[in-house]
Formats: structure tokens, C-alpha cells, sequence
């Protein structure tokens, strides 16, 4: 679900959302560029934030631990089960002059107390210039 300017501190109503479905890659990563433009670019700073909503769906066959790695560029607030998580900057400069936005698939993990049946991660990506992307596993 793309919108330029919503609101990212609470759980949204995603009856309400309109849901395109891509296949991350084998590395776990989803290029969010490769399907969705920006509202701008070329001004980086001067950029307007857009904003990218990513669900992940999963069925759990028991009450469980599960540990989630993941990693995201530029920015993301993270829900499970529609409560929030994790929220992490991880952009160009964000940690340094030098700091180019890179991202590892294990630079952030949480461990999620998955519940029996249907279980959901659901992530606010945003953005203001270059690429942008979120990746995960979960084990």
C-alpha cells in the first residue's frame, strides 16, 4: 500500500488499503524502487517523505518464538500483530557523514511471540531520496 503522508505511529486500518502482492527476493530483500517511484527527486533533503506500507502474513502451527532479522533503508516502524515493535533510521547520512544506507539481513532482529494461526508483520517504509528497500527471514 502506497501513500505520501500517513500517519506511521499507529496501526492503520488496513481494511481500507488497497494490497499489491510482490515476491521478495531469494535474499529475502523486496526493492521497493523496483515497483514504486518516489514523489520526487534530486533535491535529497528538500525531499518530501514518502511512505510505503509492506505485510508480511504468516500461519504459526503452535504459540512459539520466532526471531525475525531484518534490516531497511531508509526509514521504518515495524508492527506485529498490530502492535509496534521497532522503529530504526537506517538512511544516507543517518549515522554518519559517511554512512551510505547500507543494509544486512541481520542488522536488526526482534524475537516475535508468533500465536497459533494467522500471524502478520506490517511495515511503514519511507524515504526521501535514492533507494529504498526492506528484507527479512524469519527462523
Amino acid at each position: 500500500y502506497d501513500i505520501a503522508h500517513m500517519e506511521t505511529n499507529r496501526y492503520p486500518d488496513i481494511s481500507k488499503m488497497d494490497w499489491e502482492y510482490f515476491m521478495a527476493e531469494p535474499s529475502g530483500l523486496l526493492p521497493i524502487n523496483k515497483y514504486r517511484s518516489k514523489t520526487s527527486s534530486g533535491n535529497f533533503e528538500q525531499n518530501p517523505v514518502n511512505i510505503i506500507w509492506a505485510r508480511h502474513t504468516f500461519t504459526s502451527t503452535d504459540d512459539s518464538y520466532r526471531k525475525f532479522s531484518f534490516d531497511f533503508s531508509d526509514d521504518v516502524v515495524l508492527y506485529f500483530n498490530g502492535v509496534k515493535l521497532f522503529e530504526g533510521i537506517n538512511g544516507f547520512r543517518a549515522k554518519g557523514p559517511t554512512f551510505r544506507g547500507d543494509m544486512l539481513i541481520d542488522g536488526n532482529v526482534l524475537y516475535l511471540k508468533a500465536k497459533k494461526g494467522k500471524n502478520e508483520i506490517l511495515a511503514a517504509v519511507s524515504d526521501k531520496a535514492n533507494g529504498w528497500a526492506i528484507m527479512g527471514k524469519m527462523e
